[in-house]
């Protein structure tokens, strides 16, 4: 058996324990070592030895072959990718050429893991994807990587992780002579580079820190900036020439706390470890566990009236007010020991789990919760029979508090995982089924817990930081740093929370989750027990054999505050901006929220909004030469304060950028020239226009170049000449004001030139728009420009998603659909013969949905049969657009129109690009278009980046003469 020797002289019992059970972990684990891999058997299926062929790593910034280049070396600050190629022989391992699977092993996570990848034949290459993170989430080492083959084939690299550095640590506030002084603990790792200063971050509402001062490399800091009631809030992180660490643990103190909560006795016993309040009989039950006793204290004279002999080191104390019995963790003797209150005898023993250290009781399912520290789970003893009717196993890791709620029959138990790297949970039990509900992972080591069973408020001690949760939503509610602090008491009837700090208690206002006080007991006080009836606590002083007695009822006279002060306001960028000073009282109790007041006129304030603990607020709801007449008061949990000095302030509209310009049209009178107009902005932004800025785009809007960065002129119009032929081009426009640039219009395309087959058809002009339809289920492709040529034809196409076509028109005239695909979306093709000019092709859709809408203008069009065939597509399991078309005659053209959903990207037409849109998370329309000189099978298709259903439509254009 383990020698709890060093425990009984310890000051924390729990970090003994975590300290004996990770060691024994650890060493039962071993170290791996891989210098070397051990080849054996993978275990894959007919097993290709594959060879590497490719092994590409790619850090975000720059490539690197580790075939080529073996053990090469490079840096990550967080994670990095690699791609390899490994290439099956022509037999398995098993002799034959089945099907199987090829096998590769990696130590990455620090040991050997080996992976089967399949399937696969012979002769082939298998090409494999890793994203690898730093594992131990933090830099400053070098970490040396090898994967392996059964093929006698390795990639070995080397990384440098480089990071900011890790949190600061145990941030602790304590006030102290009308300052605050700050200390923590330097982060565990710098990342890689020295740690040159430390940020101070303060404010006085939690989680709204800002920037204080920057110090040295130092860890400590004391604020002297206070005021007298003012609850200061605290983070700080640490600097490195990389960068800034994330903030450390929250941390709070008030200057000076509330009275009252004073010791008022101290009585003395024997290494007093746990204690356990029955509040019927007002009997204190102390466990010694020097003495293997438990110790009873009549609460009424505060002495110690009787002494019970128990079982060997006695910690954990549970009371039940109902039955008076008291049920005691012996922990070295893994069992319980039942007391009868009334005879203050032992009446039974039961065997627990190893090392029992924690108790909880259900005085109204009569059930008790053993929180077994060494066996890591807890057991349930049926009051009635004083049996272990069940087990509970919440987490993989120690047991350190349990607590009850008797009103929700929940249970709640911090544990701390047994891993390489602990980490600490609040386990949240159902009590009617002993199963775990859910958890939440805090820090890294789990202490005490407690319920106050009126707020159903769950007060957890994780990594010294206490946490309050909902006992509703389980949602983590507030989270406070508590030093030093292990043990947790609730007193529900004042709602305040207790808690061991070192050699002191610090009382927290459950309803502000402020530190109100902080108590001096004995030494090492390692328990808390609270009668909620007489509002006494008793604390278990291990380290000077006493027990310090508490009277919580608080003898402060609170007030509201008194009034706000220097209430001033300020005007910027059409808001008006509030800042005032606290109160010079806060009626000795935390201010928890200020009302600002708002009216038109002066003397008729009424409320406009509550804000937290801050003093200042900036109203945005505000109208331009509006003058606005402010007050504000202070609100503690006593009440409101009267109204602050009356301020006012008058806002007026800020000049801003300009608008976007609005009709952007793009028509292509030749090979070589694009011509743009628009509309000027709405809203200049309160400042004249004075010129547009051009942008274009050859990949359909991904990436932009300026071809005008001002034209310096007001004209909406603009001529982009000496393009390439047969080339599409995005523009979008951008106007310029006194302030700057402004937002861009919407974008339009064209092509330039027209491809001409002899005797055959024409392209004079592209265009296309995208969009959700208006609430008129309209989308509209502005002034398109349909060309002067002979036999013109006007087609437009449409894909949507949840919503098919009921019309189309140019210029008012209505056009014919010849081809329909309305299954998974909607794919149609619309023609108008022989239309003239320009004009404005309005789509009209049967429902609100995102469409994309595109337009072809053709010349030499047979006008009596213009479309001779056309055919639609639809698929039922995700793949890429595809679709095939026989043609009728020579020197036709087909067009293909795709419409796929999902926010998918379509690629790699093999027809002829013309438009290719996304309009993200709805709807992906595309087209493209071929020449065909003899008649034949014609298939257009693309490449979708991830699979969806698809509708596709292609139609052939009939020449007018061949």
């Amino acid at each position: 058996m383990i020698s709890l020797y060093l425990l009984k002289s310890s000051i924390s019992t729990r970090s003994f324990l975590t300290l004996v059970f990770t060691s024994l972990f650890l060493v039962s684990l071993g170290m791996i070592s891989h210098n070397a891999f051990a080849m054996g058997s993978s275990g894959c299926y007919n097993e290709y030895h594959a060879p590497f062929v490719s092994f590409m790593i790619n850090n975000g910034t720059k490539t690197f072959d580790a075939l080529a280049n073996p053990g090469v070396t490079f840096n990550s600050d967080g994670s990095f990718n690699v791609t390899f190629v490994m290439h099956t022989p022509s037999i398995s391992s098993w002799n034959n050429t089945n099907p199987g699977d090829a096998w590769y092993i990696d130590d990455y996570f620090g040991f050997e893991n080996g992976a089967c990848i399949g399937p696969v034949g012979p002769n082939q290459n298998v090409t494999t994807s890793l994203a690898i993170s730093n594992q131990r989430l933090y830099g400053g080492y070098v970490q040396r990587i090898i994967f392996g083959t059964h093929a006698s084939s390795s990639a070995t690299f080397n990384v440098q992780w480089l990071s900011s550095p890790q949190y600061s640590q145990n941030l602790q506030a304590m006030p102290s002579n009308a300052q605050i002084g700050l200390s923590w603990s330097a982060p565990f790792d710098n990342g890689g580079y020295p740690i040159t200063n430390y940020k101070i971050y303060r404010s006085t509402g939690s989680g709204t820190e800002t920037l204080l001062t920057t110090i040295g490399n130092v860890t400590s800091y004391t604020d002297t900036a206070i005021t007298r009631g003012q609850t200061y809030f605290y983070k700080v992180t640490a600097v490195n020439s990389i960068g800034e660490s994330a903030p450390s643990n929250e941390a709070n103190a008030t200057m000076p706390g509330i009275s009252g909560d004073a010791v008022t006795a101290t009585i003395p016993v024997d290494s007093p470890s746990g204690v356990g309040v029955d509040s019927g009989t007002n009997k204190i039950y102390v466990s010694n566990s020097g003495n293997n006793t438990i110790s009873v204290i009549d609460g009424t004279t505060n002495t110690v009236t009787s002494t019970i002999p128990v079982g060997n080191y006695p910690l954990g104390v549970g009371v039940n007010p109902i039955t008076h019995k008291i049920y005691v963790d012996n922990a070295e003797a893994y069992t319980v020991s039942v007391i009868d209150g009334t005879t203050n005898t032992v009446t039974s023993t039961i065997p627990v789990g190893s090392y029992p250290i924690s108790i909880a009781v259900n005085q109204k399912t009569n059930m008790i919760y053993v929180g077994n520290f060494g066996s890591s789970n807890i057991s349930v003893i049926n009051g009635s029979s004083d049996t272990v009717v069940s087990t509970i196993t919440p987490w993989l890791g120690y047991i350190d508090g349990v607590a009850v709620n008797p009103s929700t029959n929940m249970v709640y138990a911090t544990t701390t995982c047994t891993c390489l790297h602990p980490y600490a949970y609040l386990a949240i039990i159902n009590g009617t089924t002993n199963s775990l509900t859910t958890s939440i992972q805090k820090g890294n080591n789990g202490y005490g817990v407690g319920v106050n069973t009126v707020t159903n408020r769950i007060y957890a001690d994780l990594s010294r930081i206490l946490y309050v949760v909902d006992g509703v939503t389980n949602n983590v509610m507030n989270m406070m740093s508590m030093g030093d602090a292990n043990d947790v008491g609730v007193n529900p009837t004042t709602n305040k929370i207790y808690m061991t700090n070192g050699n002191a208690i610090s009382v927290i206002d459950g309803f502000t989750n402020n530190v109100v006080n902080t108590i001096p007991v004995g030494n090492s006080p390692t328990g808390i027990g609270v009668n909620s009836n007489t509002n006494k606590i008793y604390v278990p002083n291990y380290g000077s054999n006493t027990i310090s007695v508490i009277d919580g009822n608080s003898s402060s006279t609170f007030t509201v505050p008194s009034v706000p002060q220097n209430l001033q306001a300020t005007v910027d960028n059409s808001q008006v901006v509030l800042s005032w000073s606290a109160p010079s009282s806060n009626g000795d109790a935390s201010i928890t929220n200020y009302n600002v007041y708002r009216g038109t006129s002066s003397g008729t304030e009424t409320l406009l909004t509550t804000v937290g603990n801050t003093t200042s607020y900036t109203d945005t709801t505000v109208t331009a030469g509006q003058t606005y007449f402010y007050k504000v008061t202070a609100v503690n949990f006593v009440g409101e304060s009267s109204q602050s000095n009356e301020t006012s302030a008058t806002p007026t509209a800020p000049v801003t950028v300009s608008g976007a310009p609005t009709g952007l049209a793009a028509t292509a009178p030749s090979s070589s020239q694009i011509n743009l107009s628009w509309t000027a902005p709405a809203n200049n932004g309160g400042s004249a226009v004075t010129g547009y800025m051009i942008e274009r785009s050859t990949d359909n809007g991904t990436t932009w170049s300026t071809i005008a960065s001002n034209t310096g002129s007001t004209t909406t119009t603009y001529n982009d000449t000496g393009l390439a032929a047969r080339t599409t081009y995005t523009y979008r426009v951008s106007a310029i004001n006194s302030v700057g640039t402004g937002f861009p219009s919407n974008t339009a395309s064209a092509t330039t030139g027209a491809i001409i087959i002899t005797k055959g058809i024409a392209l004079s002009n592209t265009q296309s728009t995208s969009g959700t339809v208006s609430s008129s289920n309209t989308i509209t492709i502005s002034n398109f420009n349909v060309g002067s040529d002979s036999n013109r034809l006007l087609v437009v196409g449409v894909s949507a998603n949840n919503n098919d076509v009921a019309s189309v028109t140019f210029g008012g005239a209505s056009l014919t659909r010849t081809a329909y695909s309305f299954y998974n979306n909607d794919a149609e093709f619309w023609y108008l013969k022989n239309p003239s000019g320009t004009g404005d092709i309005t789509v009209t859709m049967n429902g609100s949905t995102p469409a994309v809408v595109g337009a072809y203008a053709f010349s030499g069009v047979n006008q009596t049969v213009p479309i001779p065939t056309h055919v639609v597509k639809h698929n039922t399991s995700p793949t890429s657009p595809k679709i095939s078309i026989t043609t009728k005659y020579a020197n036709d053209w087909v067009l293909d129109l795709p419409s796929i959903y999902g926010g998918s990207t379509l690629g790699t037409p093999t027809c002829t690009q013309q438009w290719d849109v996304n309009v993200p998370n709805a709807i992906t329309g595309a087209s493209s278009s071929i020449a065909v000189p003899t008649a034949g099978v014609i298939t257009c298709g693309w490449t979708a980046n991830s699979g969806d259903l698809y509708d596709d439509a292609a139609i052939e254009i009939n020449a007018a003469s061949r």
